[in-house]
């Protein structure tokens, strides 16, 4: 049996509240994801998300429980894991080419130059390097940041609700483009969303959390070719079902 990419074994999260208390935010989370495929997270805001990806990522090592990228206990960040936020985060003083070389120093330049328009290429701005951030439209600039995540190449791609600050139809561009980077590229990635509909186009396997704290109520396997079609029958089923299931009740 092939090692898991990420492995997660009674993941469990606390935070001290002002008085004191203990809130706990994650219950014991267990999952696997495979090299290669698409992990999302889904769930209501609050329920403790952003903090299991910040947990994988290694920018938070106050847990219980173990995680492990590729069979190696996870300690802290590392070059392994590519990170997108919501926020695209980009320096806006500096263009493209420099936005997504940041963390390339330590290359040599010709080495550098090579990795960066590969990058540019594969998310479609390879005419955009001198650009600022100023001149690019949401979707661009969030384009550079995947750009930036993939730098190293990194065997990890986590994404924090990365299409949340976008509009409607922009948002389904990048969900597309998602899929076409993560099929090329082969790659791991486990992304967070509240939006039942991105988690069914991108992820082969959909993780469900209850708020409060965030507990694992179910692990789904979606078997649908990619792409998928968002007017087909088994994806509005599949929608459905899980709105009714998990959702429903917690509308209001």
């Amino acid at each position: 049996m092939s090692t898991p990419a990420v492995q997660t074994l009674d993941l469990s999260k606390f935070y001290r509240s002002k008085d004191g208390s203990r809130l706990q935010a994650l219950s014991e989370i267990s999952v696997e994801v495979a090299s290669g495929s698409v992990l999302a997270i889904l769930g209501a805001s609050g329920c403790g998300k952003s903090t299991l990806l910040r947990i994988i990522a290694g920018l938070d090592s106050d847990f219980q429980g173990d995680v492990r990228v590729n069979g190696r206990t996870v300690t802290g960040p590392g070059l392994d894991r590519g990170f997108v936020f919501q926020d695209h985060r980009l320096v806006p003083w500096m263009t493209v080419t420099q936005n997504i070389e940041l963390g390339l120093h330590r290359l040599p330049p010709e080495v550098r130059s090579e990795q960066v328009n590969r990058k540019l290429q594969l998310v479609g701005l390879g005419s955009f390097e001198k650009a600022y951030p100023g001149q690019l439209s949401g979707g661009m600039a969030q384009r550079v940041a995947i750009a930036r995540a993939l730098a190293h190449d990194p065997d990890l791609l986590l994404l924090d609700e990365p299409f949340g600050a976008l509009d409607a139809l922009t948002r389904v561009r990048m969900q597309e483009e998602i899929v076409r980077i993560q099929r090329q590229e082969n790659l791991t990635c486990v992304l967070v969303t509240h939006d039942i509909e991105e988690a069914i186009i991108l992820a082969d396997r959909i993780l469900v959390l209850s708020s409060r704290p965030g507990r694992q109520l179910a692990l789904i396997d979606i078997d649908m070719p990619k792409p998928r079609n968002r007017a087909a029958p088994e994806f509005g089923k599949l929608r459905q079902q899980i709105y009714e299931r998990f959702f429903a009740n917690t509308a209001h």
